[in-house]
């Protein structure tokens, strides 16, 4: 939930970042690239934000014992798991190494964590 808290803040902030790319891209000169740009961030933004609505609507279900809850809970964990391990591979690929190792090995345990927990010591609530 916290995760998808931050994602949907992020969500909102790109939203309405796309208002001010496009009013800052509509200075450049070129007719409707303001328009473009500022409508592929405005978009971004909403798919941002549709996957953190997401997030919460399944850390409130799984907490809530429902079975949705837990199955986007998994979805959700092994996508995070995948996210950190492309972030541990590709840390070790660049100059940036021990930011973007540290960074993959926090994701890696987090999602690990919520995966192992769903996957493994699920309760069904007796409500």
């Amino acid at each position: 939930m916290i995760f998808g808290c931050l994602a949907t803040l992020g969500g909102v902030l790109i939203v309405a970042g796309g208002a001010i790319v496009k009013n800052a891209s509509d200075q450049s000169g070129i007719p409707g690239f303001g328009d473009v740009v500022g409508g592929a961030v405005a978009v971004l933004g909403v798919v941002v934000l549709v996957i953190g609505l997401l997030e919460i609507l399944g850390g409130i279900g799984a907490w809530r014992g429902r079975g949705w809850g837990r199955v986007i809970g998994l979805i959700y964990g092994a996508l995070g798991l995948l996210v950190g391990l492309a972030t541990v591979a590709g840390a070790r690929n660049t100059t940036a190494t021990a930011n973007g190792f540290g960074i993959g090995i926090v994701i890696l345990l987090i999602y690990g964590f919520i995966t192992i927990v769903l996957a493994i010591r699920w309760r069904v609530s007796a409500a």
